[in-house]
């Protein structure tokens, strides 16, 4: 955990140019999103990094809660949301189990790119599920590595041995049945890419 905060500290600075590059995408994720909020949502961003969506999700919603154990991504985030005057969007450095997180219950729990980065998945849905109001939703985005071949190989022993974070392999099928484990119903499921298998899943607290 450690060795991966630093590793996103150091990417902190280059993200949103490396976001920019999927911008598209983020603008599909925003679309598929926007018919699950309400202007009275509280929403909860975890591994939010410099907040990517958070400008326009802002304007929808009552509040926006992003939380990232990376400082430099929180300081970053931070900066952005100054600039763009988000009064209604407010940054957690740290994990779901701070109190400061668990304040309120949830409207929508997003996840986007951070599923198969967690050691214990198992943990984390639960987490989320506890943090979620009655008939919330759980929305994840998550590159797919065990339906990608060769490549998904090789990503998954470079974090093995420590060039990347490490990566957990699914597919979509199986974040699925992990996420209807901890109480919830899934509502839709799309590839948002095809090409390296990234999967949007919207899930509902039953």
């Amino acid at each position: 955990m450690k060795d991966n905060r630093s590793f996103w500290n150091k990417t902190a600075s280059k993200y949103d140019k490396v976001e920019e590059k999927d911008r598209l995408v983020y603008e599909r994720i925003f679309e598929e999103i926007k018919p699950y909020l309400k202007a009275e949502s509280h929403v909860l961003d975890i591994g939010c990094g410099t907040g990517a969506l958070h400008d326009k999700l802002s304007m929808l919603v009552q509040q926006i809660v992003g939380v990232d154990y990376s400082e430099k991504m929180i300081d970053v985030a931070k900066e952005k949301a100054a600039s763009k005057n988000l009064s209604n969007v407010k940054y957690i450095c740290g994990t779901l189990n701070q109190n400061s997180v668990k304040e309120k219950s949830y409207d929508l729990v997003s996840a986007f790119y951070l599923l198969h980065l967690f050691e214990n998945i198992e943990n984390e849905l639960n987490q989320i599920s506890e943090l979620l109001g009655d008939q919330g939703y759980f929305i994840s985005v998550t590159p797919c590595m065990k339906d990608f071949g060769l490549i998904g190989s090789l990503l998954g022993l470079s974090g093995a041995v420590g060039i990347i974070p490490k990566i957990k392999r699914y597919t979509y099928q199986d974040l699925a049945e992990l996420i209807e484990k901890y109480g919830f119903k899934i509502i839709d499921i799309k590839a948002m890419r095809k090409s390296t298998h990234e999967y949007l899943i919207v899930a509902q607290k039953m």
